[in-house]
């Protein structure tokens, strides 16, 4: 068997996701954000905070993820034309993190990711483009 591309892979899978309807992305971030809720929801505080040398805590990747996706959030209001649920500051470098987000514990973490994948859920519907009305 051959190996893909990296590359090839990420603009399949980019071309896969892009050709879904709006509902398709919109239970897909619902999902997404009940997923990433999910993985943290047994783990306490000392196991969140563990860091390994040289790699992010638990903690700060899913800081990393709450801060990326903000950001896309503010662009797709942008897109509709709306204001932004939450302004966030745009990503300037790889690794970024929110010093708001360091200090919350797990829970308000989950609630958090739960909340930023909903936010993309209605702003996905804000650019639904309208429907053709049935001919008479």
């Amino acid at each position: 068997m051959t190996e893909q591309d990296p590359i090839q892979q990420a603009l399949a899978y980019m071309r896969y996701q892009g050709a879904k309807s709006f509902t398709e992305l919109v239970a897909l971030m619902e999902r997404t954000g009940g997923d990433w809720s999910a993985v943290f929801e047994n783990l306490d505080e000392a196991s969140a905070s563990f860091q390994p040398e040289g790699e992010w805590c638990a903690k700060e990747v899913l800081n990393h993820v709450l801060v990326s996706n903000r950001g896309i959030n503010q662009q797709i209001a942008e897109m509709a034309g709306v204001e932004s649920p939450r302004e966030s500051r745009k990503i300037s470098a790889m690794g970024e993190v929110s010093y708001e987000y360091a200090g919350m514990a797990v829970e308000q973490l989950r609630e958090a990711i739960r909340q930023v994948f909903a936010e993309t859920a209605a702003l996905l519907l804000l650019n639904q483009p309208p429907r053709p009305r049935d001919a008479l």
